[in-house]
C-alpha cells in the first residue's frame, strides 16, 4: 500500500512528474515494490536494473532526487509507518543517492 500511495505522490508532483511520461507506472510501482522489500530486509527479490547504470544517462538532478524522497515520506506518513521504520528506509534510500543523482545536473 505505501509503494501504492508513493506511485501516486510522483504522478501528482509537478516537480517530478515529468521525468515519469513515458513510464510504465504498475511496472515502477512493482519495482519499488520489490526494491524496498528486499532493501529493508524482506522476503522479496529485486530483480530490476542496478540503480548506477539505469540512471546514467537521466542526469537526475539532487532537488529531484529529494522532491522523490518527500513524496515517499508523505506515502510512508499516510500508511501509518512508524518513525523509526521511516528514518530506517529513508536512510536505505539515502544510500542509493550517488548511483542516481548527476553531479553535473542542473
Amino acid at each position: 500500500m505505501v509503494v501504492h500511495t508513493f506511485v501516486g505522490n510522483i504522478g501528482r508532483d509537478k516537480r517530478i512528474n515529468v521525468r515519469f511520461m513515458f513510464v510504465d507506472m504498475d511496472v515502477l510501482q512493482s519495482h519499488l515494490t520489490d526494491q524496498i522489500c528486499s532493501a529493508s530486509g524482506g522476503p522479496c527479490p529485486y530483480t530490476g536494473r542496478q540503480m548506477k547504470p539505469l540512471h546514467a544517462s537521466m542526469h537526475v538532478r539532487g532537488s529531484e532526487f529529494d522532491a522523490m524522497g518527500e513524496d515517499l515520506v508523505a506515502a510512508l506518513q499516510s500508511n501509518g509507518v512508524p518513525q523509526r521504520e521511516q528514518k530506517e528506509l529513508l536512510a536505505i534510500i539515502a544510500s542509493t543517492r550517488g548511483d542516481i543523482v548527476d553531479p553535473e545536473a542542473r
